[in-house]
């Protein structure tokens, strides 16, 4: 279940930061977490984002299986198959 609190602004939730992280990789293909991250903080509609909530974000993709890291460490949508 997702608990939202209905006060909190919806962009300034890990959903999504999570949501905007997995779209930019999806159409980078394959990004540094690093990169990632700036491109993140500069394309969220609430301004910069905490270091920790892109960190929540990122875990939440790997906890739901959707993405998956390289040999290189660089991070990529998970593909089956």
């Amino acid at each position: 279940m997702l608990l939202i609190d209905r006060n909190n602004d919806p962009v300034k939730t890990v959903y999504y930061i999570a949501a905007l992280s997995y779209s930019i990789i999806s159409v980078a293909g394959e990004v540094e977490s690093a990169d990632l991250c700036r491109w993140v903080c500069d394309s969220a509609r609430c301004g910069v984002v905490p270091y920790e909530f892109f960190l929540m974000g990122i875990d939440f993709l790997f906890l739901i299986a959707g993405l998956e890291a390289t040999s290189e460490g660089r991070l990529r949508v998970h593909r089956i198959g």
